[in-house]
């Protein structure tokens, strides 16, 4: 099989939204996250990422992490940052699809994801909570990938830290450093717009 064939057969789940209704249903379709994500978010909220990694990983090191302990992180999230949320959830949802703004200009990889950050943003915190725990599941799917994530963090979790500290300290971790930031995240668009 060719990698461009396995791209279909990235697990997603379907996740209502609380103002769905019979007539209306609201869905949103997210996926696991992947180091293209992982890394715009590092890049966009170093200080905030490293909090939440530091008690990833002081998890780990006590043999801890689990399932369950990987969702009370996920729901820890809000008090850290409600942005990082909105930059999660706007990952999970991203497909590359070209959208375009009102004057139909096909909006480049940054401005589309500054579209899906805000609407992320706006979303209920039910539903954000909802799509949140979907993108951890979708991007951990078993124990056994739980485990080897542990045993990563154990090993090379405090020179990520120091990564992760230095990602962050040349912006402020907010929508607008993010929109100043150096481009050249994933997709393609026809023109770039900032």
């Amino acid at each position: 099989m060719k990698l461009s064939e396995v791209a279909a057969f990235v697990p997603t789940t379907e996740v209502p939204l609380s103002f769905s209704t019979e007539e209306r249903p609201v869905i949103l379709t997210v996926r696991g996250l992947n180091m293209t994500d992982l890394m715009m978010v590092v890049h966009d909220m170093g200080p905030v990422v490293a909090s939440a990694f530091e008690d990833a990983v002081k998890m780990s090191q006590g043999g801890q992490l689990t399932h369950d302990r990987m969702k009370s992180l996920l729901l820890d999230l809000p008090r850290k940052s409600p942005e990082l949320i909105a930059r999660i959830i706007a990952a999970a949802t991203d497909d590359g699809t070209p959208e375009a703004d009102q004057d139909g200009t096909v909006l480049g990889p940054d401005a589309r994801m500054a579209v899906l950050v805000r609407a992320a943003a706006k979303l209920p915190a039910a539903d954000q909570m909802a799509l949140l725990i979907a993108v951890g599941q979708e991007s951990l799917r078993s124990e056994a990938q739980l485990k080897k994530l542990g045993a990563f963090l154990v090993d090379k979790g405090p020179l990520l830290l120091g990564t992760l500290a230095r990602a962050g300290s040349n912006n402020t971790g907010s929508v607008a450093a993010a929109r100043t930031a150096p481009t050249s995240r994933r997709g393609t668009g026809a023109s770039a717009r900032r």
